[in-house]
């Protein structure tokens, strides 16, 4: 099986977008969304010149989105073509593409190729033809030469974060307290309860977490300096002052 054709069934097991009834349209909507990433990508270098040196590996994995959605589309719309691109691809590699000091204008071919595919898309899947699936692979491969990107390494790496994001097997590391005493573990579950209440003409806000008072907020015109029988941290220490106050019950104690 080709390179390009396994990447599309790995692909496939990563579709969180599969059982939408937009599904096609979402696909397209992301294609064309990608684009313009890989765009702005190649703008940036030619703006911050030496100061991105990030920009071979943000680019990468824009292309690599980039390269989801695409095989998504053709899965979907043309999957009899998966082998026909696969070496186009293969072509491509072999007749050595080398690299463009100027691939800003291949990325605007990019650009073009899937917004016209968007443009079709708004009145029919089965209108799309061929040649535009053709179009955004040939366009795509040239911004991937031009810009020294591995388009095998792309989908390599862009496989590895979408199976993180979204693995077929879920599992999940025990908890860091999973052993300790049942005293000692966080909680669970925290049922927290924000509670209005009347303190003679005034109303104040009652913070409750499983059953236990927290503190009690309120207005700040309503504030009155006297305890409140809730445990207080101040938001802000004295500008002169070195020591952290505690303070219980609303009195502060001596450090």
């Amino acid at each position: 099986m080709s390179w390009f054709a396994d990447y599309c069934e790995e692909a496939a097991q990563t579709d969180q977008l599969s059982r939408d009834g937009n599904h096609v349209a979402l696909l397209a909507t992301g294609l064309f969304g990608e684009a313009g990433s890989v765009l702005a990508e190649l703008k940036k270098t030619v703006r911050e010149r030496g100061a991105y040196p990030s920009y071979q590996n943000r680019l990468m994995e824009e292309i690599g989105d980039l390269l989801w959605y695409f095989a998504r589309l053709v899965c979907v719309l043309a999957p009899s073509d998966v082998r026909k691109l696969d070496e186009l691809a293969d072509c491509s590699r072999q007749h050595g593409d080398h690299a463009d000091d100027r691939p800003i204008h291949d990325a605007l071919a990019l650009g073009s190729a899937a917004g016209a595919l968007l443009g079709t898309l708004q009145h029919s899947t089965d209108n799309v033809a061929q040649s535009q699936l053709s179009t955004i692979w040939s366009a795509l491969l040239r911004v991937a030469a031009g810009t020294r990107i591995d388009v095998r390494e792309a989908a390599n790496k862009n496989l590895a974060k979408t199976q993180s994001r979204w693995p077929s097997e879920q599992d999940f590391l025990s908890l860091f307290d999973e052993r300790f005493d049942e005293t000692e573990r966080i909680p669970r579950r925290l049922d927290v309860e924000f509670r209005q209440i009347r303190r003679g003409d005034k109303h104040a806000v009652l913070l409750r977490c499983n059953g236990l008072n927290i503190t009690e907020h309120r207005r700040s015109s309503d504030r009155q300096h006297r305890p409140s029988g809730f445990l207080q941290i101040p938001r802000r220490l004295p500008s002169r002052s070195r020591r952290v106050p505690r303070m219980v019950t609303g009195r502060t104690l001596p450090s």
